[in-house]
């Protein structure tokens, strides 16, 4: 196997950057920086860096069919538009629990939007998977994370990966031709030091 280097292409000094998404309608790359509540571009062919700031820890930014993006905000699901940097609030998630923000997400090929809720403090477990489907209210599928990350599918969009990073755990859902989820389980675990984060899934899954 090759040995691979990676290369640095942007300083940006992030906090705790996440969530990088290639946007094929930009040819660019957008990722998060959540301490620092910041939603950052980066277009390879030119060298441009673009960099908003957001009203609230930004745990996701994703591309809208409509345009635009869709973001994770502390306190709910917000409209994002680069062109004003315009940030609004669209679906308020768990405003009771103020402790609490949002962190990983996916979208399906049907349009779902799967994304998960965790403890800021990185403490309790009040953390959820959440389901978003067209103008639907926001669904909680799963519960009693602590810290949620990597919502991913399977290539045959039959199971869903979910981690609770803190302990250390990946669990699958069977996935319904509704978007319903069943059969939790347990996929695998990791001994420290390490912890699953974020991940995706390949075309041989």
């Amino acid at each position: 196997m090759n040995t691979l280097t990676p290369e640095v292409e942007w300083n940006v000094g992030a906090l705790l950057g996440e969530g990088p998404v290639w946007v094929e309608r930009e040819r660019a790359l957008y990722f998060v920086d959540i301490k620092r509540r910041r939603v950052h571009r980066y277009v390879p062919e030119s060298g441009e860096r673009s960099s908003w700031e957001a009203p609230a820890q930004t745990g996701f930014v994703l591309p809208h069919a409509d345009g635009g993006f869709v973001c994770g905000l502390q306190g709910g699901l917000h409209r994002f538009t680069p062109e004003n940097a315009r940030f609004v609030l669209c679906v308020p998630v768990e405003s009771g629990l103020p402790g609490n923000r949002l962190n990983d997400a996916h979208v399906d090929t049907e349009g779902r939007l799967w994304f998960g809720s965790m403890d800021d403090a990185e403490r309790e477990p009040t953390g959820s998977l959440w389901r978003v489907e067209g103008d639907q209210a926001p669904r909680v599928h799963d519960s009693g994370y602590i810290i949620t990350n990597g919502p991913a599918m399977s290539p045959d969009f039959r199971t869903l990966y979910h981690v609770d990073s803190l302990r250390r755990a990946i669990y699958t859902f069977d996935v319904g031709d509704d978007g319903e989820l069943s059969s939790r389980r347990l996929f695998s675990t990791h001994a420290p030091p390490g912890d699953p984060d974020g991940f995706v899934v390949d075309a041989e899954g």
